[in-house]
């Protein structure tokens, strides 16, 4: 578009050009002319026309007006009649103007331009014309050669900007391609499909989106996985749990049905097993229902604030009788760490009641004999730190990490009876009061857990 709108101007101001270079001739002309005329000079003006026409490469004619004729021996054009086309010109110059126009010439198979100028008198009377006549051949030409080198320039521009506009398009298309078929592959599942691109634009932006959303993905999808083997194996341990009390309770039960059992004193051993086993079941139901229940995230703890003395004057009393049975000490430190103040937190007395029971039948279950159980309390302006530490076998460092797990139990005798559900318990208890735990343990040095609080102020 450029090309065609330039070549088109082009032409027009070459030829305007052009017409106006031999209007200047002709205006030139007619000036010295209308001084000869003027002057009625004629002694010297053959010889002006004689060195005009050598110099001159362009056709002259000088004619005279027929309505204000100049001495016809100036004009060197007998009638103005032979020249038909060249009527409109003439009279636009006897008017006193300079004027233009082109004709086309069979002989010469191009057009000829026409400039006119009014050769005048003193009063500005036009007595006759002058008019310059050029074939535009040779302009013509030159214009045809300057759009030549225009639709050359116009050929290699198109061509570069296509291999630009390709390149472009490339450049956009191919990173475009490349999200689709990562889109694509996420719907089907493959949630490691990257897009690979790295760029710092706006397609950079979206590809890097979607990078970062096929790493979610597969993050939800591990999380997705493991939460389903987590309820195979959450059924399974239930399942676990279960068989054994239901079996041997139907194995009692089929033997007293039997009859094979006479002597009523072994008939209510059988029946007090048989108890042992359902409350054995009940516990393990009630501590399931628990932990679902504090693994909900709607669920919330009806809070109140709690005196922690109160709270630990009772764990130590209730310590010291579970470790009685054992012959394991308990030692505390609340006079010191108490004194006359009284330390506040927000919470349900019950539960945290039955958080630190946990901990504290842990310690003494794996506490050496005549061995110490540690319930220390360390304050702080804002926090508030509960230690119970024990000084028994320990927990070694691969099974650190999944002591919190639903069912896990170590191989050691002392975890024979246990249902590997208390410690996950106390930790949702601990996180449903805001509170921080952490555990330390080393083989045959003993196990510490650590529970901080937020303390209320007495405001």
């Amino acid at each position: 578009m450029v090309g065609v709108v330039f070549t088109k101007v082009y032409s027009d101001i070459s030829m305007s050009s052009y017409r106006e270079q031999l209007g200047e001739d002709a205006v030139k002309i007619a000036e010295k002319v209308s001084v000869f005329v003027r002057d009625d000079d004629y002694s010297t003006y053959p010889s002006f026309i004689q060195v005009l026409e050598a110099i001159e490469k362009n056709d002259i004619l000088i004619m005279s007006n027929p309505e204000h004729p100049m001495n016809g021996r100036y004009a060197n054009v007998d009638r103005e009649a032979n020249f038909p086309e060249l009527a409109g010109l003439l009279k636009e110059v006897y008017s006193g103007r300079v004027g233009y126009t082109d004709v086309y010439s069979q002989t010469y198979e191009a057009s000829l331009v026409f400039a006119g100028a009014p050769i005048t008198l003193g009063d500005g009377t036009a007595v006759g014309a002058v008019i310059v006549s050029s074939v535009a051949m040779g302009q013509k030409n030159v214009i045809k050669q300057s759009i030549l080198v225009v639709i050359s320039s116009v050929a290699l521009a198109l061509l570069f900007s296509g291999l630009i506009a390709l390149w472009l398009a490339r450049q956009i298309t191919h990173p475009i391609i490349k999200m689709r078929h990562t889109a694509m592959d996420l719907a089907g599942g493959n949630y490691e499909a990257r897009t690979g691109i790295a760029r710092k634009d706006e397609i950079g932006e979206l590809a890097g989106t979607m990078d970062i959303l096929s790493e979610r993905l597969l993050e939800a999808e591990n999380e997705r996985k493991e939460m389903e083997q987590m309820r195979i194996d959450f059924f399974a341990n239930v399942s676990h749990e279960l068989r054994t009390p239901i079996t041997v309770m139907r194995a009692y039960t089929e033997t007293l049905i039997d009859g094979v059992v006479k002597d009523e004193e072994k008939k209510r051993g059988y029946y007090e097993k048989m108890l042992g086993e359902c409350k054995s079941m009940e516990r393990l139901v009630g501590d399931l229902l628990l932990l679902s229940k504090m693994q909900n995230p709607d669920f919330v703890i009806d809070k109140e604030p709690i005196s922690l003395e109160d709270l630990l004057d009772d764990i130590a009393r209730s310590a010291a009788a579970v470790a009685k049975e054992k012959g394991v000490g308990v030692k505390d430190n609340f006079a010191e760490a108490f004194g006359d103040e009284v330390c506040l937190i927000s919470g349900d007395y019950e539960r945290l009641r039955q958080m630190f029971m946990i901990i504290v039948d842990n310690a003494v279950k794996f506490s050496n004999e005549n061995g110490i159980v540690e319930i220390l309390l360390e304050r702080g302006e804002k926090e508030v730190t509960v230690s119970i530490r024990d000084h028994g076998i320990g927990i070694s460092k691969e099974e650190l990490p999944y002591i919190f797990d639903k069912f896990y139990k170590s191989k050691l005798r002392q975890n024979s009876k246990g249902s590997g559900l208390g410690l996950p318990i106390a930790r949702q208890i601990c996180y449903k009061h805001g509170g921080k735990l952490s555990v330390t343990s080393t083989v045959g040095e003993g196990t510490e857990f650590k529970f901080t609080f937020d303390v209320l102020s007495e405001d």
